[in-house]
């Protein structure tokens, strides 16, 4: 930013009189010049206490975000957790492999009803995201803005009414220019009837009213837990209410990972097999839950998110193949998302790891090559 010069003071010079006249000159010219001098330095003391000021209202205007891409019919999205290091760019992957779309990941609550990242830095005075998503839309990207996730508080748990809660997401949608939101309802948010319905009702008004009045035609996804026999009694529940209360729901992502034993005695191998049997027992679901949708409708509204490589429950884990075996499934049926957790895990651990880590998959594999495998299906 170039540096602002300070302001230069041109003093008026009087003539000079004889007698009197030149004694009151010389007064009004000494009182004049004083006057003077006191503007100058209080001019200079303002440039200098506001000059801060002004560069950070400079900075804000000449990064405010541009409008939303479109994504596509159907899309690759991986998640990215913009609370966990290393800090992940969206834009150098998109450089990098041609994955423009992506989704940022978690809002929750902290302090009450305050929508922060990971519970940490505050959403409104945050940049988190802010500059990385600007350089991606350049590229022709876009990202999905992603609430809620295993940890902290869901912000409609937190939130005491809909007004309140609505806000929250008005605030977000401005922020970064977004016309997706997705909720990853999981933990005890899932059992939670009264914030299930307060969320939904909050939704469900800015698809109708705010957002449609403010230009955003709004995409509105739920991700949620799956067992290989489909969405558990909670996970529906959150739907069918969603359903009943108004909300447009697009997207219904499945989390296939993490199915446990009584689910998946023998996961080793059977990783991509799974997903694609939880994909099967969702359809039949939404088919009921969707009346009147035809089959391939219903299928757009899937989405499947793995864990890629080591999944928290010991055995499980998901390999390249199984990668490959997904995006075939997807491909077939024209499924409407893709996705995984998470960027920042597309990488061989530096040394190997017993468990599954936040910053890296904990298999053998080349950078990004979860993503490579999944990008094509966007289109």
């Amino acid at each position: 930013m170039t540096k602002r010069k300070k302001a230069r003071s041109k003093h008026p010079s009087y003539p000079r009189k004889a007698g009197r006249r030149q004694n009151k000159l010389t007064r009004i010219s000494i009182l004049t010049l004083f006057i003077v001098a006191i503007e100058v330095i209080g001019l200079n003391i303002w440039l200098r206490t506001t000059q801060p000021v002004m560069s950070v209202l400079a900075l804000n205007s000449s990064s405010v975000l541009a409008p939303p891409n479109s994504l596509p019919a159907r899309y690759t999205a991986p998640y990215v957790d913009l609370t966990q290091p290393p800090v992940f760019s969206m834009t150098q992957a998109a450089k990098d492999t041609g994955q423009k779309y992506w989704a940022m990941a978690f809002i929750t609550s902290k302090p009450k009803c305050t929508a922060s990242w990971g519970g940490g830095s505050s959403v409104a005075s945050s940049r988190l995201g802010v500059d990385d998503l600007q350089s991606l839309r350049g590229l022709g990207g876009e990202a999905i803005v992603s609430f809620g996730g295993a940890g902290g508080v869901e912000l409609a748990q937190s939130c005491s009414s809909v007004n309140s809660l609505e806000d929250q997401y008005k605030m977000v949608i401005s922020k970064y220019k977004v016309a997706h939101l997705d909720f990853d309802i999981e933990g005890a948010a899932t059992a939670d009837k009264t914030s299930i319905t307060r969320r939904n009702q909050a939704i469900a008004d800015l698809q109708k009213n705010w957002a449609s009045a403010n230009g955003y035609n709004l995409v509105v996804s739920y991700t949620l837990l799956v067992q290989t026999t489909g969405l558990p009694a909670d996970s529906l529940a959150v739907l069918k209410d969603a359903v009943a209360t108004g909300v447009v729901v697009s997207r219904v992502n499945i989390m296939a990972m993490d199915y446990g034993k009584a689910d998946l005695p023998k996961p080793q191998g059977k990783m991509g097999a799974a997903a694609i049997q939880a994909a099967q027992s969702t359809f039949g679901q939404l088919k009921n839950l969707f009346a009147g949708y035809s089959d391939s409708r219903v299928w757009t509204t899937i989405g499947l998110t793995p864990l890629i490589g080591l999944n928290d429950v010991k055995d499980e884990i998901f390999y390249q193949a199984d990668a490959r075996q997904v995006l075939a499934f997807a491909q077939n049926q024209n499924i409407g998302m893709l996705s995984f957790w998470a960027g920042q895990r597309d990488w061989q651990c530096p040394k190997p790891v017993k468990r599954a880590v936040g910053y890296c998959s904990g298999i053998t594999q080349t950078k990004y090559e979860f993503t490579t495998i999944f990008e094509p299906f966007s289109q």
